[in-house]
């Protein structure tokens, strides 16, 4: 396994090796590359390299440009910066296409212990796409979760249903009511044209119902803290051992169009772009592994 830093400028090398001392405990080997993109690119194909730091005083659209570029050949690799300056506020914008692969920023002032935590977790990260472990989600087709590397078995066909609602909002609350329209559809249609009370109670039942079931079926594998209800609202807790295809798609879609050339299509062909992306996730790593046979049988 191999972490390395992408920085133009060959000076800071002495500050990578010598202020940023390698903890070789952990079996990683390190090193910049400047300049060379085609010998990078290359490794990262051949999954020679779990993590890259990028020093953003190269330029923040041009390290955006190479992530792209990154992503495109390799998923699964965790993404960390340098910075002299404080640029939480620039950060939020440039990782919201890559959150998932986002591992932190530690700015050149920092001692080297916060440099190796952020390798640990690329390390880390790495190691659960290779061994399955963690919580994984397949929402195409036909949803299925599953916990280091064996599928969870729900008992109940609904509370399967309100698994896969809560893990297609990506942690987002959803509320009762509209639990009641994705779970009980017939049901709530008349409930919201009569308004009736004792069908909102009757629902509320079973909607605490199947939330128990849920709870106990997650129980059994130790996992019934990843969901959470309040008195009117439900939703997943996302943490760092869950990873889902679906949850990036938007981003590896993003990145896909940034590697066509529009001069080549008309204004209205959206569905031969779209057919295009497609293409190109078809590539990625990532989603040809998730979907393999061992995943879907």
């Amino acid at each position: 396994m191999e972490v390395v830093v992408y920085d133009e400028n060959i000076n800071n090398i002495n500050t990578y090796f010598n202020d940023y001392i390698i903890d070789h405990n952990q079996d990683i080997s390190f090193r910049v590359y400047n300049k060379k993109l085609d010998v990078l690119y290359k490794d990262i194909a051949h999954n020679k390299i779990i993590g890259i730091f990028f020093n953003l005083d190269n330029g923040i659209e041009k390290v955006l440009n190479i992530i792209k570029r990154i992503l495109r050949l390799n998923a699964y690799i965790g993404i960390a910066f340098f910075s002299h300056d404080d640029k939480n506020l620039e950060l939020e914008n440039i990782i919201k296409d890559f959150k998932s692969n986002y591992q932190g920023c530690v700015n050149f002032s920092s001692n080297a212990d916060g440099f190796n935590k952020l390798i640990a977790k690329m390390k880390e990260r790495y190691q659960r796409f290779i061994n399955n472990t963690g919580i994984r989600f397949k929402l195409f087709q036909n949803f299925e979760m599953y916990y280091n590397g064996k599928i969870v078995n729900f008992k109940s066909k609904l509370a399967k249903e309100l698994m896969y609602k809560l893990v297609s909002l990506k942690g987002t609350s959803i509320s009762k009511d509209d639990m009641y329209c994705h779970l009980y559809p017939y049901e709530s249609v008349e409930l919201f044209k009569t308004d009736n009370e004792e069908l909102r109670l009757k629902l509320d039942n079973r909607l605490r119902q199947n939330w128990f079931q849920l709870k106990n079926t997650l129980k059994e594998y130790g996992l019934e803290n990843i969901i959470l209800r309040g008195n009117d609202s439900m939703r997943l807790v996302i943490n760092n051992i869950m990873t889902c295809p679906e949850w990036d798609l938007d981003d590896l879609f993003s990145n896909a169009l940034h590697t066509l050339d529009f001069s080549e299509y008309d204004l209205e062909d959206e569905h031969r772009i779209n057919n295009d992306c497609i293409d190109v996730l078809k590539e990625s790593p990532y989603f040809q592994d998730f979907y393999s046979k061992k995943h879907n049988g």
